[in-house]
């Protein structure tokens, strides 16, 4: 076993598992979709393709010739780009059996619980869209793919936790406001220890064709993650409350959802053993990867999204409050309502403001930024 392709490979689980092939001493080819990515993994040591997704015929050549395919988009709703991704491997499968296929899930697909849960566990069919995850796993499953469930993910780029992270450092008067009920349990897992888990479940796979395996490393009640977090902040949080997620908001009912995750299925078969410190064993370090990582999230295909969002829609509609407009290299900070009243973005002066850096997500319900516009982005640290 010689080779791998990573679909997704710029991602905070995809950078993870290319990491740990990489180590291994297997070639590594990432698809990511620009140039700024391709050149991220290059220094990585991971041959870049650059594409979308959906463009089968620039990653299916080299999916034909490696021995490992990891599908690691993360696409929760696009069906038709997952039916694209699904029916070429379909294909490649069907030509040369010998391919391992390593499919991306997740572990929210469990119903809601106070008990252990493991790969037997009831599915949650409340939600519209776990049905239509639970039956892409079984597609995966009928050509022999390897299905991954991965707890959220913590250190380095770890995505997912920062839902606690950002929670946890931002009380409103000393209070802090999740989604689910009161005891409600998370389930956590490295980076570094997931990348482990689907190299094993790469180098292990025809032996376990067609099995789930959960990737957790271990759990804890959600305010406990948040006073952990607070207290190494230097937040004074008194009190976490809970709160029933809005119907219409697909990722606060994902966060609600309460599960202890047993990864006893992949420490039997696979011989995998997390090794990382918990997120609240060493809070402390974990903090401070998160609020590093925070402060370098500027893309640049954001900042030229953000620099058209200026001149068609902040200028033209006159609705910059300011006595002069912003140039490159002004801090300003962004407030975008969505649904937006009047499709109308509001910019306010901020030179005087140490301005937060987040990463704009424009599909977010609802969404509240601050953001640098940097005087040459090709010379800015990028994430």
């Amino acid at each position: 076993m010689s080779s791998v392709l990573i679909l997704g490979a710029a991602g905070s689980i995809g950078s993870a598992v290319a990491s740990a092939y990489v180590n291994h001493g297997l070639t590594v080819y990432g698809l990511v979709r620009s140039q700024e990515k391709a050149d991220l993994v290059a220094k990585n040591e991971i041959i870049p393709l650059i594409a979308s997704i959906a463009d089968v015929d620039v990653w299916g050549p080299v999916a034909e010739k490696v021995d490992i395919v990891v599908e690691a988009v993360g696409n929760y709703t696009d069906r038709v780009t997952s039916d694209l991704i699904f029916n070429k491997l379909k294909v490649i499968a069907s030509q040369k059996p010998e391919l391992i296929i390593l499919y991306t899930s997740g572990c929210l697909v469990y119903a809601d619980s106070q008990d252990l849960i493991n790969e037997n566990s009831p599915y949650n069919l409340t939600n519209a869209y776990f049905p239509i995850r639970k039956s892409y796993e079984e597609l995966y499953k009928s050509i022999g793919a390897i299905v991954i469930q991965p707890a959220f993910l913590y250190g380095k780029q770890g995505s997912a936790s920062s839902y606690y992270f950002k929670n946890a450092t931002q009380p409103v008067d000393g209070q802090v406001t999740l989604f689910g009920k009161k005891d409600q349990y998370r389930s956590f897992v490295h980076s570094y220890d997931l990348g482990q888990l689907y190299l094993l479940a790469g180098l292990k796979g025809q032996a376990v064709k067609g099995n789930i395996f959960l990737g957790s490393s271990n759990y804890f009640k959600s305010e406990e993650v948040i006073y952990a977090i607070a207290k190494e902040a230097g937040v004074e949080v008194k009190q976490v409350n809970f709160i029933a997620p809005p119907d219409d908001d697909f990722y606060a009912f994902i966060y609600s959802i309460s599960n202890r995750l047993s990864s006893k299925k992949a420490e039997t078969l696979l011989g995998w053993k997390p090794t990382r410190v918990s997120l609240l064993d060493h809070t402390k370090q974990y903090l401070q990867a998160w609020n590093y990582k925070k402060t370098l999230i500027i893309i640049h295909y954001y900042y030229f999204y953000i620099d058209v969002l200026f001149k068609k829609h902040i200028f033209d509609r006159g609705s910059y409050k300011s006595k002069e407009k912003p140039t490159i290299g002004t801090k300003v900070a962004v407030y975008i309502e969505y649904p937006p009243p009047s499709k109308r973005i509001t910019i306010i002066n901020s030179n005087h403001i140490h301005t937060t850096i987040f990463q704009l997500n424009f599909h977010c319900s609802i969404l509240s930024a601050k953001i640098n516009i940097c005087k040459d982005t090709s010379t800015e640290k990028h994430s």
